[in-house]
């Protein structure tokens, strides 16, 4: 018994030491996760406002094609990691607008994705402000609903910004022509409300100066695209949106001063021969102060 008890004392403190090390480790590792756990989003909302007007022809099968990546893109990430629920709504809009989704992306079916990207079938008038607007308004609600949703401890530790990591995301290629109960002033102080919460408005925009157009809505030059109004560049205007929606939404930290869009995918969203067509400076790439 006495032979166990003071044993090889060597051994002894090295049994000790190896525990005292083990006890680090676990120590160490809980941290990290725990700060892991208080970093990352809480909830991910994605918003598609699609412009589906008859001017979006010119396009092709672009507008259908983005919309289909945009879910599918969604639903992998929804179901890549089940311990952070992603939510995400499609809308689409010309002279009325439609919700064609509204839900879990990890629960999307086949069909409804194709319903998605049907609904992006161009016809008719461009209905922009009063669609919007109104849409803006619906999801600044449901981002405070699913903050206001979390657990005590949750909300105590961090603010809506960090716990809750939305994007609002919106496609034209024509101004509104078709309002008559909202203004581009009521768009701005929707989107101004989106954004001090948090929330990142995406805006793409052909026939335009996107640039221009997303200042006049209250948008930094950052989250705003040049589209180009023919298949091939609206088809990476479209997937560039999905794909920096998708980055932003899993980052652990985001800042006002992230790069949404490499220079590459601006290159290829728009051909800057069509963006000079709009604007006496070719502005596919943000200026230095980031707004107009």
């Amino acid at each position: 018994m006495f032979s166990y008890f003071f044993g090889d004392s060597s051994n002894t403190k090295a049994n000790a030491d190896k525990t005292t090390q083990l006890e680090l480790q676990d120590t160490s590792t809980t941290a990290s996760q725990t700060t892991a756990e208080t970093s990352g989003p809480k909830h991910i909302l994605a918003h598609w406002q699609g412009d589906c007007s008859g001017s979006m022809q010119s396009m092709g099968n672009a507008p259908m094609d983005g919309g289909r990546n945009f879910c599918n893109e969604f639903r992998q990430l929804a179901n890549s990691d089940v311990t952070t629920p992603v939510t995400i709504s499609f809308y689409t809009f010309s002279a009325k607008g439609k919700l064609i989704y509204d839900g879990n992306a990890s629960s999307m079916k086949d069909s409804q994705i194709e319903e998605c990207a049907k609904a992006m079938t161009p016809s008719s008038t461009t209905n922009l402000y009063d669609t919007t607007v109104q849409q803006a308004r619906k999801f600044l609600a449901t981002i405070n609903s699913s903050y206001n949703s979390l657990p005590d401890e949750v909300n105590k530790s961090t603010t809506i910004n960090q716990a809750i990591r939305s994007t609002f995301m919106l496609f034209t290629d024509g101004e509104d022509n078709m309002s008559h109960e909202f203004t581009r002033q009521d768009l701005k102080n929707a989107f101004d409300e989106l954004q001090k919460v948090g929330c990142a408005v995406v805006f793409a925009a052909a026939n335009m100066d996107a640039m221009s157009v997303g200042a006049s809505y209250g948008l930094d030059q950052k989250t705003c695209l040049q589209m180009g109004s023919d298949e091939r560049t609206a088809a990476c205007a479209m997937r560039a949106m999905t794909a920096a929606t998708v980055q932003r939404s899993t980052q652990s930290t985001v800042t006002d001063e992230d790069e949404l869009f490499s220079e590459t995918a601006r290159f290829k969203s728009c051909d800057p021969d069509e963006a000079a067509m709009y604007t006496k400076k070719v502005s596919i790439f943000p200026t230095r102060s980031g707004r107009m």
